[in-house]
């Protein structure tokens, strides 16, 4: 994966870890992978945490990895609240919280929140998925 490769140009690419993060984390819990993805996203997420900065991507797989560790009131309330502070929402989080409410079956909250993520990306806010803060 091109990720891994820039990890390996740059071992402190906030962008690569985060994105890592993110990817072992839905492989882990959506598509049902190898516990040792779950380990790797964690070990990606405390590489974010030591480079003291934030990351839209950093705080998906923290969610990811909560709902489908068992917790998935607490990761929806923790993804609310990143949202609504100061790093603010993006396409991709409404995304992630309309995901994570359609599998604990809130399907009208996963249609409003999967609606404003289609809307950010109609207008253009992408760029703030790369990073949120």
């Amino acid at each position: 994966m091109l990720v891994e490769r820039i990890l390996d140009l740059d071992p402190d690419s906030l962008g690569g870890h985060a994105y890592l993060a993110y990817v072992d984390a839905i492989r882990w819990g959506e598509h049902g992978e190898s516990e040792g993805l779950k380990e790797e996203a964690k070990k990606h997420l405390a590489a974010v945490a030591r480079l003291g900065r934030v990351h839209s991507h950093a705080y998906a797989a923290e969610a990811y990895l909560r709902f489908y560790g068992g917790d998935a009131l607490g990761a929806l309330e923790e993804l609310k609240k990143v949202m609504a502070g100061p790093e603010g929402a993006s396409a991709l989080l409404h995304g992630v919280l309309g995901v994570l409410e359609m599998q604990a079956g809130d399907l009208d909250a996963a249609r409003e929140a999967l609606a404003i993520a289609r809307q950010e990306r109609e207008l253009g806010r992408a760029e703030h998925d790369l990073v949120a803060g």
